[in-house]
């Protein structure tokens, strides 16, 4: 009975990280879609104001570097919680006891 105790509280944290894993890219992609649009805005100004073409191209890639940097740093952050949890999962198979496989050996 307590290895079925142990399998549902390790299948509800796994549900609980996973919602809240959804819930934070959700958040992540709303934020960077606003700064994303807040800068190609800012260049369509610069461009209507007749900025000249380095200065644009500059605004240009300095959006592109921004974006690419952050969603780089996002994809860090991600696989930083994919390693905690496959790491978590590792340490309670291990400390759940002998499983079929161990007795069969």
């Amino acid at each position: 009975m307590e290895t079925s105790t142990n399998l549902d509280e390790a299948r509800r944290s796994a549900l609980d990280l996973v919602d809240k894993s959804h819930r934070q890219w959700r958040r992540a992609i709303r934020i960077f879609a606003a700064v994303e649009g807040f800068g190609w805005l800012g260049y369509i100004i610069l461009a209507w104001m007749g900025f000249s073409l380095p200065v644009l191209l500059a605004v240009a890639v300095l959006i592109l570097y921004t974006m690419s940097f952050t969603w780089a740093m996002a994809m860090r952050d991600h696989m930083d919680t994919c390693t905690q949890r496959i790491l978590k999962a590792i340490e309670a198979t291990s400390s759940s006891g002998p499983t079929e496989m161990d007795r069969v050996r």
